[in-house]
């Protein structure tokens, strides 16, 4: 067995999405719902933080050099609505893209293609760190 090395230095993250992992202890799924909730009303997509009253069902993606997440949130004054957060990474930026759409009674929003999208109900842990 080889003695450990003190004075060596650890390898730099090669990908900035792991950087910002390794940086960040929050779950991937809330990091894109703060910023799609900051992002939004800069858009003009009539949403802000103060308008969510609960989550209650999302759809993540996670690659090396992407993340996105789909949202269904229920507002304070009891509309709901679909927020989608996107966000590209390369070695020295970040492309986000920040989608708000108005939702009925439909369980999940209708896409053309839902290819890959897996809703997740069990939302219980993100509920608690948004409200806490």
């Amino acid at each position: 067995m080889d003695p450990a090395n003190d004075d060596a230095n650890p390898s730099k993250p090669k990908r900035l999405s792991t950087l910002l992992l390794l940086a960040n202890p929050l779950p991937p799924s809330f990091r894109s719902l703060l910023r799609a909730l900051h992002l939004a009303p800069v858009h003009g997509l009539g949403l802000d933080r103060l308008d969510v009253e609960r989550v209650e069902a999302l759809w993540e993606m996670l690659e090396d050099d992407s993340t996105a997440h789909g949202f269904v949130l229920a507002r304070r004054d009891g509309r709901r609505c679909y927020l989608q957060y996107i966000a590209a990474y390369d070695e020295d930026d970040v492309t986000e893209d920040v989608l708000a759409l108005p939702m009925g009674d439909e369980l999940y929003p209708r896409f053309n293609s839902n290819d890959g999208i897996v809703w997740d109900d069990e939302v219980e842990d993100l509920n608690r760190l948004l409200s806490a």
